[in-house]
């Protein structure tokens, strides 16, 4: 796994207090540098995200609140990951995959903000507590710093731009922050405005069977429906697409619709089609690779032509049976209601009936455990299409 380190964050300044609609570089203020050095010392940049290092649960980002101000819990650390939120490509999101943005009025050289009072309650800022934790994903560390807020408080920037976050973005990857006033945008990796990626950019191969209906689920940060480590809400309208927080071990709870898992940014990569529950992402592959998700079924896999269903998960034990058909063919199984994994290379359906009749489920590859898919000891026939 990726090693921690330890490095000082070298931006020092201070902000003066205005609202949004009066803020001008000439309010910013500027602070002693001995006791921001002290606290920058205390700091930690750790490689990685909060997830991959096991953060616990209900403090840092996963702590803070859609459109609420930091709270304590959520100042113990903060992450700055590089991605894409809706058509920003690359943005600058945090742990809970919200977009962070920057202020034109506010100064770079030196740092500071100048947006305070009404102005901080419609973009908090991103703060963090001394001898807090700084996860950088596809940031460097050498341009992240620090300026100290009126209220005591100490800000992040990245390139010297102080970072905040937008109250009206209520969902991770919403980016309705993005040009507000003409003086906020999405802050990127470098610290410049993010920009929209062209049509062209998004990844994402046409879908051979788009849906037409929405679909929403919940995206817990650990297996087994557990919230412990936090959670995502994710979907929304038919043919979008939405950044998520990768998870070693997530699951799917509560899903409504049809969705597919991508394994890239933008909902490129390897795809995965779900419209049930899912216990266990690892056990279809994906976890730790879950990175965008598509609503509908945008999946490209190829029909399998045939199939090992083994009756222990893992792929262990000595009992297992095959089936093979042509696109389009049911094949009822010589052993029925005994599978626990199985082995494929494309997308096939299991059925609870034979003549495939009764329950579905649709799978796009290997699956360690079909307990997983609630589809444990339950399969009379396959069909390959």
């Amino acid at each position: 796994m990726l090693r921690k380190r330890s490095g000082l964050l070298v931006a020092i300044a201070a902000a003066g207090a205005v609202l949004l609609t009066a803020c001008s570089p000439s309010n910013v203020s500027q602070a002693g540098t001995t006791a921001t050095s002290d606290l920058l010392r205390g700091l930690s940049f750790v490689s990685g995200t909060a997830l991959e290092h096991h953060a616990p649960a209900h403090t840092g980002d996963f702590a803070l609140q859609a459109g609420r101000p930091s709270t304590p819990a959520a100042q113990k650390w903060v992450q700055l990951s590089a991605a894409k939120s809706g058509s920003l490509d690359p943005v600058v999101v945090n742990g809970q995959g919200f977009t962070l943005y920057r202020f034109d009025k506010d100064t770079s050289n030196p740092p500071g903000s100048t947006c305070q009072g009404n102005c901080a309650v419609t973009w908090p800022p991103v703060v963090i507590a001394p001898h807090g934790k700084v996860f950088v994903q596809g940031v460097d560390p050498s341009t992240v710093g620090i300026v100290n807020r009126p209220d005591g408080t100490h800000q992040l920037t990245i390139a010297g731009h102080p970072v905040y976050r937008f109250s009206k973005d209520l969902q991770p990857g919403e980016t309705n922050g993005q040009g507000v006033a003409g003086t906020w945008f999405g802050v990127r990796p470098d610290g410049g405005k993010a920009v929209e990626a062209p049509a062209v950019a998004v990844g994402r191969a046409p879908s051979a069977r788009p849906s037409a209906a929405p679909a929403t689920a919940t995206y817990d940060f650990r297996a087994g429906f557990s919230d412990r480590a936090g959670s995502q809400r994710v979907g929304g309208d038919a043919g979008s697409c939405q950044h998520v927080t990768a998870a070693p071990d997530g699951s799917l709870d509560f899903v409504s619709g049809t969705l597919t898992l991508h394994s890239g940014a933008g909902c490129s990569g390897a795809s995965w089609v779900v419209d049930g529950n899912v216990s266990d992402l690892a056990a279809i592959g994906f976890g730790g690779r879950f990175a965008s998700v598509y609503v509908g079924d945008d999946d490209t896999t190829r029909p399998a032509a045939d199939a090992v269903l083994d009756d222990d998960a893992d792929f262990a034990g000595s009992g297992s049976q095959g089936v093979s058909g042509p696109v389009g063919s049911c094949q009822n199984l010589s052993h029925p209601a005994v599978a626990s994994s199985v082995q494929a290379e494309g997308r096939l359906t299991l059925w609870s009936g034979h003549g495939c009749t009764g329950r579905s489920v649709v799978i796009d590859g290997k699956v360690s455990r079909l307990a997983a898919l609630g589809f444990d000891n339950k399969t009379a026939a396959v069909s390959f299409s």
